[in-house]
């Protein structure tokens, strides 16, 4: 969300995410199915890819056109770029 020029628009990501993120692992436990690392969500408007980082997620957004199929490799690298990254990073 950091990369968005209006500070709403962050925090309706923030918001979004938190809210996504929780509801799905409350569902899984409760269903009694192990977590997940990646959480994709289709709408009218657009669509959100969630990859879990440890702590955090890395959140993408796409318009309802955007080709998921052809990013997702790019988008895995990327959260695996930035697991290593914070593994360095840490004392």
């Amino acid at each position: 969300a950091s990369s968005f020029n209006d500070a709403e628009r962050d925090d309706l990501v923030a918001g979004l995410t938190s809210f996504l993120t929780s509801t799905m692992r409350r569902v899984l436990q409760e269903g009694g199915m192990p977590t997940f690392s990646r959480f994709t969500m289709h709408s009218t408007h657009g669509k959100v890819v969630l990859l879990e980082l440890g702590e955090s997620f890395l959140v993408v957004l796409t318009d309802q056109f955007g080709r998921l199929d052809a990013c997702i490799p790019d988008i895995q690298e990327s959260a695996h770029q930035l697991r290593r990254q914070a593994r360095i990073s840490l004392p």
